[in-house]
């Protein structure tokens, strides 16, 4: 085997590492990772959730709606530390901020962010 031979050995051999760290974090590979966000919300139709994610990359989600009552679920992000979400209303446009600590670690993959009792989102 010579130098060019291990060095193409050896890119193909990265390739599959490069992907996977690229990867989020499942909830098989949570441990201190963070949690994922479920928000409650009274007035906002729309939220936006901020902060830092698993690889402490400050990050904005994408807009999501939050009908009805209870916990609307944001999939496949991963917070951790303080967080702020934007609540948007679809017929006042007016948009309110509240704060929502998500600890590092956790026997749960969700942390419950609560705009919806405090009347604060």
């Amino acid at each position: 085997m010579n130098a060019r031979t291990l060095v193409v050995v050896g890119a193909a051999l990265m390739i599959p590492l490069v992907g996977a760290t690229a990867a989020q974090a499942t909830t098989t590979q949570r441990g201190g990772y963070g949690q994922q966000i479920a928000v409650s919300t009274h007035y906002s139709d729309e939220v936006e959730i901020c902060g830092r994610n698993q690889r402490l990359e400050w990050k904005c989600s994408p807009h999501f709606r939050t009908p009805g009552k209870g916990y609307t679920k944001l999939r496949g992000w991963w917070w951790r530390g303080p967080v702020t979400i934007k609540g948007y209303n679809d017929n006042s446009s007016k948009v309110r901020t509240m704060k929502c600590w998500v600890p590092q670690e956790s026997r749960s993959d969700w942390k419950e962010c609560d705009g919806r009792s405090g009347k604060r989102l």
